[in-house]
């Protein structure tokens, strides 16, 4: 009798609330705390409410069933295709290759002697001919064509500073301001512009007051000039000192000391920390020799900035690397007979860098071209593949080239016939903090074929890989999963994949 009393009272008063001419009780809103306790009172007192599935247990059930479905598709497709790709890849001969000896050394009975790739079979290749670095640009013509293109680097339209999270003090990121920038598409030279290119560097040098077997300081990032002034100076016969731009003022001071270099070559961008130094130690630097200014777009206030970044300091005279090669151009016969590249066994390589675990001053590692030659062997083995059809290939540069590892796989790509396109970290992805809005990144308009990278440069990418496919879709990342696990089985049991692999992986 309670409950039906109770019943009788609720219905009672829903039916005043419906009612608009009930002068006793007023129309709450749907904000009044009223009528939000009453619902919930008779959501209560009419019986228990009906079970729903939390929504991310039935996301994951639906995930798993999708994925489920994909493998007993591609399952089937596997079974069905094995015979036919058994008989066309061949695994068996994939996975025997892959346990062949890569390495050997060239004294087994000396412990200390060095180890070189081995191949199981002979190329003809340019550095069958290569004592000197001098020599690569010497001989490639005989390998392929100088007509392919080779260097690639994109114009700075324009770029404005980004601010830090106050909103007011520049962004800092090693030690350098980040910069939001807006460019252009790659733009190509060719292997024979490259050549008389660097060719006319090496005269400008010897025309700006360097000798034979006098150091230079390359202080610079990664970029086309410095690559051709790295052949510039192995053609002029003197010594590449690289530092590493990351170091600090000291460092880079104890470099121009430990050298006792009269030279730098240098970016617009590191200029103003150049000049510092040299102010401050008071070095006795002759020369130093820039790269002009990338920016199309320039305001007032950067032009005058530009004067005086380029003032003389004391003796020193601050003169751009286009002056000194038009001056190697137009003035060539003067030091012709000057540009003779150093021995094979001569110091031509000086590499100043904070190594991973080493405190203190930066230390300098000296090594001869022909070293540079035989380590260029070493890793040829991994980009056999490549000899013969590298103009097909594409290496995208972007890591600090005052590494040796860097450098050295620079000039292979050079020896290989691979076109360089250099790049920036700042712009690599399309998440990099230095790309403007809707402007590409450097890996999309390359899409390199061969890349070296380092475990930090690696984990951006993967995150950014996810991050897009959790945009796309909610299966988009369990699949890409399990085609990737697919792939890396298969291939690891020397399958090179199928048709219906390439189509899921697009899909």
């Amino acid at each position: 009798n309670n409950n039906n009393n109770n019943n009788n009272n609720n219905n009672k008063y829903e039916e005043d609330v419906k009612s608009p001419s009930s002068p006793t009780t007023p129309l709450p809103t749907t904000s009044s705390p009223l009528l939000s306790t009453t619902t919930a009172h008779q959501t209560t007192s009419t019986g228990p409410s009906a079970f729903k599935v939390p929504t991310d247990i039935l996301v994951k059930l639906l995930k798993g069933l999708f994925i489920l479905l994909v493998h007993l598709i591609v399952t089937i497709y596997s079974i069905i295709t094995w015979p036919f790709y058994f008989y066309i890849q061949r695994p068996f001969e994939v996975v025997e290759k892959s346990k062949m000896i890569r390495a050997e050394q060239m004294n087994p009975e000396d412990p200390k002697s060095p180890w070189v790739g081995k191949f199981p079979e002979k190329w003809p290749f340019v550095l069958d001919k290569c004592e000197k670095i001098d020599d690569l640009c010497e001989y490639i013509g005989e390998y392929f064509s100088l007509k392919n293109r080779a260097l690639g680097s994109r114009r700075v339209i324009k770029e404005f500073v980004v601010l830090g999270p106050d909103g007011k003090t520049p962004l800092r990121i090693d030690g350098r301001t980040v910069k939001k920038r807006e460019l252009a598409d790659y733009e190509w030279i060719t292997f024979e512009k490259m050549i008389e290119r660097k060719n006319n560097m090496a005269r400008g040098f010897h025309l700006a007051g360097m000798k034979r077997n006098e150091p230079i300081v390359i202080l610079c990032e990664t970029c086309a000039e410095y690559f051709m002034v790295e052949l510039a100076i192995a053609r002029a016969g003197t010594v590449q000192v690289n530092v590493f731009a990351t170091l600090g003022d000291s460092g880079i001071a104890h470099a121009i000391r430990e050298t006792n270099s009269k030279y730098i070559f240098t970016s617009w961008e590191l200029l103003p920390k150049v000049r510092s130094i040299i102010s401050s130690y008071n070095f006795d630097i002759n020369k130093v020799i820039y790269i002009n200014r990338r920016v199309d777009q320039v305001t007032e206030e950067m032009e005058q900035e530009a004067i005086e970044l380029i003032k003389p300091i004391n003796q020193t005279e601050f003169v751009s690397l286009e002056t000194i090669e038009n001056e190697g151009k137009t003035r060539a016969a003067e030091v012709e007979d000057q540009c003779r590249p150093l021995g094979k066994d001569e110091i031509s390589y000086i590499s100043m860098l904070y190594t991973s675990g080493t405190t203190g001053i930066p230390k300098g590692v000296q090594a001869t071209s022909s070293q540079m030659i035989h380590l260029m062997r070493t890793i040829l083995p991994v980009l056999k593949n490549a000899i013969g059809r590298a103009h097909e290939e594409m290496y995208v540069a972007y890591l600090p080239q005052a590494h040796i590892f860097e450098a050295t796989c620079e000039f292979l790509a050079l020896a290989l016939g691979a076109p360089l396109g250099f790049a920036n970290p700042f712009t690599l992805t399309d998440s990099a903090p230095g790309l403007a809005p809707g402007t590409q990144s450097d890996l999309c308009l390359l899409k390199p074929t061969i890349m070296i990278a380092v475990p930090l440069v690696l984990e951006r990418m993967r995150k950014e890989i996810y991050a897009k496919l959790e945009a796309r879709s909610p299966i988009s990342a369990p699949l890409f999963n399990y085609l990737m696990d697919y792939k890396i089985r298969w291939t690891q049991k020397g399958w090179l994949g199928g048709f219906f692999f390439v189509f899921l992986i697009h899909f």
